[in-house]
């Protein structure tokens, strides 16, 4: 696991270190966590002293750090970053907000979805926006909320041509609210030709939650793009699909590692005895690498369908972490998600 950050340097002191010649250490990053409102004034003073390029680099490791330790918070950062003139720091400060809990960003990044400058900025925010519009689906997150994050998504793609980065994430992010017009972008996203937009439709149909999407994820899993298979064996797990595991299990021999562990994973959401079966043969034949990553699925395999204390801590840091890996866990496991705070 990685180390957990202590913040031993003040508020105060960090700010001198960041305003002077030397990048600034971790130390002084993590004293960011947690920072207000009644620091930013002080923080944005320090900040517009700030060539752009370190602007950047602070915001690229502050991401770096949140990801390696779950209690560290940097949103006053990435939210000065979005306003920020540079597109680089309004781009690693979209990201930097991709799993933030408070509702109050949500404003800020529709805007910015809305009418930043920079189509890569526009993309971040409407992927950063998806894990809010689920937290309303699941009634974390009140409806009225959930309602403006989807109608600027469906705004963003009926203006936006397909076969761009900012099409591809918002459609990834309302794929969660599973509407009539949703069906129909997601249908013809993955009957395209184009291998960024299919993997999108695939992606947006695993997260759906709907049923009917089945076999037409099923039909990708032996696609010729290793990204695309990847994405079918992970929808296809979302979508509990108990027909699919005959090719699951085909995909573990995959010649790209990622397909394999995405395999892996599925087979123990599906949840069926063949898919534990072919799970427990990987432990006693595989690789170490792989064997890890089988043991940890039927860690998860035994969560999701036995009685099981679950530690999150069983599975690697871009598992643990990923919203997309894991957004089936929590729904089936729990009912309810707990990816952003209420504002009801």
């Amino acid at each position: 696991m990685p180390k957990k950050k202590e913040k031993s340097l003040g508020f105060d002191e960090a700010l001198m270190q960041m305003d002077g010649v030397e990048a600034p250490n971790d130390e002084a990053l993590c004293a960011l966590s947690g920072a207000g409102a009644e620091q930013q004034p002080a923080f944005e003073k320090m900040w517009r002293t700030l060539d752009a390029d370190r602007r950047t680099a602070i915001c690229d490791r502050l991401i770096e750090i949140a990801h390696d330790d779950v209690e560290m918070e940097f949103t006053l950062v990435f939210r000065i970053g979005l306003r920020d003139a540079d597109a680089r720091v309004r781009l690693a400060a979209a990201h930097g907000l991709w799993e933030e809990a408070s509702p109050d960003v949500i404003t800020p990044l529709v805007q910015v979805l809305r009418t930043d400058a920079d189509l890569k900025v526009r993309a971040a925010a409407a992927q950063s926006l998806g894990h809010f519009l689920y937290a309303s689906e699941i009634e974390e997150l009140s409806a009225v909320r959930g309602r403006e994050i989807y109608s600027a998504l469906l705004m963003t793609l009926r203006r936006t041509d397909d076969e761009s980065s900012l099409y591809q994430r918002a459609l990834e992010s309302i794929a969660y609210s599973g509407t009539v017009d949703v069906d129909f972008f997601l249908r013809s996203a993955t009957a395209s030709d184009d291998a960024g937009l299919k993997m999108s439709g695939v992606i947006g149909m695993g997260r759906s939650n709907n049923h009917e999407y089945q076999s037409l994820v099923r039909a990708e899993l032996h696609h010729v793009s290793p990204h695309v298979r990847r994405e079918a064996a992970r929808a296809a797990g979302e979508l509990e699909d108990v027909d699919a595991v005959k090719d699951l299990a085909e995909l573990i021999d995959d010649s790209e590692r990622a397909v394999c562990e995405a395999a892996l994973e599925s087979l123990a959401q599906v949840g069926s005895f063949d898919a534990k079966r072919i799970i427990e043969s990987v432990i006693a034949s595989a690789d170490d690498d792989l064997k890890e990553k089988a043991e940890e699925a039927l860690q998860m395999y035994e969560m999701l369908h036995g009685d099981f204390d679950f530690n999150v801590n069983i599975f690697d840091e871009e598992s643990r972490t990923s919203f997309h890996a894991l957004n089936a866990v929590k729904m089936l496991k729990f009912g309810r998600g707990g990816a952003a705070k209420s504002d009801k």
